[in-house]
């Protein structure tokens, strides 16, 4: 896994940029939760399949009820984005809730510098703000 020493340098980067934290561990059960210009964030570290660890940003779009719109503008946005995929993370079978479009990047946790994080994070905002335009 990741040192407890990066996990908190990854935190600390984090917050830095951050206009309000919420806070977490960077963990997939306890997500940094963040806000940045508006816009509502989460990240996470986790081991890959071949055991490097990433760290993965989520920015929240929109809840939407899935229909063939919504899923073909998911569908085709995602390849045409810098630093960004649209996803749809929909409810686990037999809870009832929305399905939630979340625009997402993901990075090397070694390789993480505030200038690389400033890109990521600004494309992901930007993505965010204007996936939720066309979703509305």
């Amino acid at each position: 896994m990741i040192a407890d020493e990066r996990r908190s340098q990854l935190i600390e980067l984090l917050a830095q940029r951050a206009d309000r934290a919420a806070g977490g561990s960077l963990t997939e059960a306890d997500p940094f939760e963040f806000v940045l210009r508006g816009e509502a964030l989460s990240a996470r570290l986790y081991p890959r399949y071949n055991r490097t660890v990433v760290l993965a940003i989520d920015a929240y779009v929109d809840d939407v009820v899935e229909s063939g719109p919504v899923l073909h503008f998911v569908a085709t946005r995602s390849g045409v984005m810098p630093f960004a995929t649209l996803h749809l993370d929909r409810p686990a079978p037999g809870i009832d809730g929305p399905t939630v479009v979340t625009c997402s990047h993901v990075l090397v946790a070694d390789t993480v510098t505030g200038p690389v994080l400033d890109e990521v994070l600004d494309g992901l905002t930007f993505m965010a703000r204007r996936a939720r335009r066309r979703l509305a």
